[in-house]
């Protein structure tokens, strides 16, 4: 019997590590048999809603390495994650330009988010690898997109975070790093496409994004970047102490805020309410990335 290979993934109605390839089943009929005949698709999406799909490669590869047995993934190497990068890439682009007909146009990136977070305030802090599965995986990262790079000129490498100079773009965004939807000011239209799930999410709904605060509502909560750093995330941001977190969550309450209250609303809210240091980390994090 030969070794497990990441060739050997779950799939679902696409040649797509299963998570990526729940989330076009909202999109496009499937080309293949479903993972799950059972499951019911949580909204059809209509791509001519958009003009371009934004895709994470870091997406695409979180994706691929859970969908794949555990065993493959501790024994491959940059070259196959590569190899199957690639294979998907092109699988994307073709369903967008022949079930799609063309009309929205697949973007794919990378973004350095080390960089772009760099400045921080030190209030403020990233999640750092701690378990030799973290580290392998981080390693095997940085070697894949080093040699996408190499070799794939249609994908996005941004130094930093995203930058989109266009302005008028309708994009809808295959992510599962929140901070990439803080982007939403670069276009004129930002929708999540949720892989796994899926789901559509409109902006007013990208508040599941945040770290939860237990036993707290955090659906009255806007998507605001000084909120993101302090409540944190699953993913890239460490959430700051629970005692500043239930803080914000108690502002929230008293003073009424919604998915619509601005930002400049939310900062004279906590400016009267949080302990003045506190509140100057949380006003560091408002800076533009």
């Amino acid at each position: 019997m030969s070794n497990p290979s990441l060739f050997d993934r779950t799939t679902s109605g696409f040649p797509l590590s299963i998570s990526t390839g729940l989330a076009f089943e909202s999109i496009f009929p499937p080309r293949q048999s479903v993972y799950d005949p059972e499951r019911e698709i949580p909204q059809k999406i209509n791509i001519a809603d958009y003009n371009q799909i934004w895709i994470n490669v870091d997406t695409l590869f979180r994706n691929m390495l859970q969908s794949a047995d555990k065993s493959a993934v501790a024994s491959t190497g940059y070259k196959e994650t590569t190899a199957v990068l690639i294979d998907e890439i092109d699988t994307i682009q073709s369903l967008m330009f022949n079930e799609g007909g063309g009309v929205c146009i697949p973007v794919f990136y990378v973004c350095d988010y080390q960089h772009a977070l760099k400045n921080i305030h030190a209030g403020i802090t990233l999640r750092k690898d701690t378990t030799a599965i973290q580290l392998h995986y981080t390693d095997l990262r940085d070697k894949t997109m080093k040699e996408l790079k190499k070799i794939r000129t249609d994908i996005k490498f941004f130094p930093g975070a995203i930058r989109a100079s266009q302005g008028q773009d309708s994009v809808l965004m295959l992510t599962h790093i929140p901070y990439d939807l803080l982007s939403k000011r670069d276009f004129k239209k930002l929708d999540l496409l949720e892989s796994n799930t899926g789901k559509l999410k409109k902006p007013f709904q990208w508040n599941t994004k945040y770290y939860p605060v237990p036993k707290r509502d955090m659906s009255i909560l806007p998507f605001h970047r000084f909120l993101l750093m302090a409540l944190g995330d699953k993913v890239l941001i460490q959430p700051m102490p629970m005692k500043i977190r239930t803080q914000i969550m108690d502002t929230a309450d008293k003073r009424n805020w919604t998915p619509a209250t601005t930002s400049e609303k939310c900062l004279l809210d906590l400016s009267i309410d949080l302990h003045p240091f506190d509140y100057a980390v949380l006003q560091s994090a408002r800076i533009a990335h």
